[in-house]
């Protein structure tokens, strides 16, 4: 917040074309300062009251977000749930997605684009058109042919990360600078 305080009137339209909370055109008084200070303070209050009404209505969207915690699984003539945080990594195959879980392997109807849209982007990052995977399994990623890469899974699991995937995942995992 700023507080113009100058001795030219000519400046005051400049003043507050930038926003300035208050114009002082010298010489004021103690009480005319006080007024502007005054003033700010309800201001900065203000401001606080509502970035506090954001946070937590930020943190109420977060918390309902729409990504599912788990996933139903159609397998051995049963349905069950699988949790997403089980799913290591995610498969593309046709009309169907493989979820990679360390229960085994689930064959599921849905497309991985879909999927993906419904996982929580926090955990889960497409790595290529075929691949999603979820950070949590994620052991390391190395350097392969000319500027790719390859995501090492904590199962042994080797993933091509894909050229146009490549900054994402890294990205995601909160590095900086490229590979």
């Amino acid at each position: 917040m700023v507080i113009f305080t100058t001795a030219y009137d000519a400046y005051a339209i400049r003043g507050f074309e930038v926003e300035a909370l208050d114009y002082l055109l010298k010489p004021f008084t103690a009480e005319r300062l006080n007024q502007a200070v005054d003033r700010a303070l309800r201001h900065l209050g203000a401001e606080a009251e509502i970035e506090g009404r954001m946070r937590r209505l930020l943190s109420g969207l977060d918390r309902s977000a729409q990504h599912p915690q788990r996933i139903l699984v159609r397998g051995e003539g049963r349905l069950f749930f699988l949790n997403s945080s089980e799913i290591e990594w995610i498969e593309a195959q046709e009309k169907y997605v493989l979820l990679h879980a360390r229960s085994g392997r689930h064959l599921i109807r849905q497309s991985i684009s879909s999927l993906e849209g419904r996982l929580a982007p926090a955990s889960f990052v497409r790595i290529h058109r075929c691949y999603l995977l979820n950070l949590e399994a994620l052991k390391e990623v190395v350097p392969w042919n000319q500027g790719e890469c390859i995501a090492v899974l904590k199962s042994g699991a080797r993933l091509n990360v894909g050229r146009s995937y490549k900054e994402r995942l890294l990205e995601a995992m909160g590095a900086s600078a490229g590979l």
